[in-house]
């Protein structure tokens, strides 16, 4: 027996997965995995499962194609290798049965524009970045801390909080403690 099996994928863990899994359930998807990494890179866990969970017969279910991956080669590396392996491929987005010849060459062109679109998406952001370097806006790095802060968490961890419990309690991230806490140690 056939099974439909759905896969949705978000690029970062700030991201929501809701619209993509309501839409995948709407079709009474039999499992469903999920994602939340770049569309660029190919070593997605999920995904992985996902595929050696497919038999023949199977159909791999996305709401759209550019969930699948945004490297317009390694989807049709992926679409070529489950229709070897007789698992059919549906994306409800661009509504084409990738068995059909049709259907084929849409895919390969919806993978495409997916990834024009990331590459437009990064120029985009290169360019403000450098944009803003000319403006004397200064962009990632450190960011100043006020000691209050630190010395509020170093409480928290006098009283028995654990350091994470004492960073989400002043506001500040546990990564944020550990670059400055030497600051307060020392003294």
């Amino acid at each position: 027996m056939s099974r439909l099996i759905g896969y949705a994928r978000v690029s970062s863990k700030e991201q929501n997965l809701n619209r993509q899994l309501d839409e995948l359930k709407k079709h009474k998807c039999d499992e469903i995995f999920t994602d939340k990494m770049s569309g660029a890179t190919n070593d997605r866990p999920q995904l992985h499962r996902c595929l050696e969970s497919l038999q023949p017969g199977d159909c791999l279910l996305v709401a759209s194609i550019d969930r699948l991956g945004r490297n317009m080669l390694a989807v049709a590396t992926l679409l070529d290798e489950l229709d070897k392996r007789d698992i059919n491929f549906r994306s409800l987005k661009e509504g084409f049965d990738y068995r059909s010849p049709f259907g084929k060459i849409f895919m390969l062109m919806a993978a495409g524009f997916a990834e024009m679109e990331r590459e437009q998406l990064r120029d985009r952001q290169r360019e403000g970045i450098a944009a803003a370097r000319k403006r004397g806006v200064s962009l990632g790095g450190n960011s100043p801390i006020a000691e209050s802060k630190l010395l509020a968490v170093q409480a928290y961890i006098d009283q028995g909080k654990s350091i994470t419990a004492a960073c989400k309690l002043v506001g500040i991230s546990r990564m944020t403690w550990s670059r400055h806490r030497c600051r307060i140690q020392s003294k």
